[in-house]
């Protein structure tokens, strides 16, 4: 196994897919305020 696969198992991934999915809603809700406002 090589160290990148050892450490991705041990350490959770920054964001999970739910949590990215969320993030790209926030930001698209930001855009559309500033287009709003």
């Amino acid at each position: 196994m090589s160290e990148k696969g050892k450490r991705g198992k041990k350490k959770q991934p920054q964001h999970s897919l739910k949590e990215k999915r969320q993030i790209k809603k926030d930001k698209a809700n930001h855009k559309e305020d500033h287009l709003i406002s």
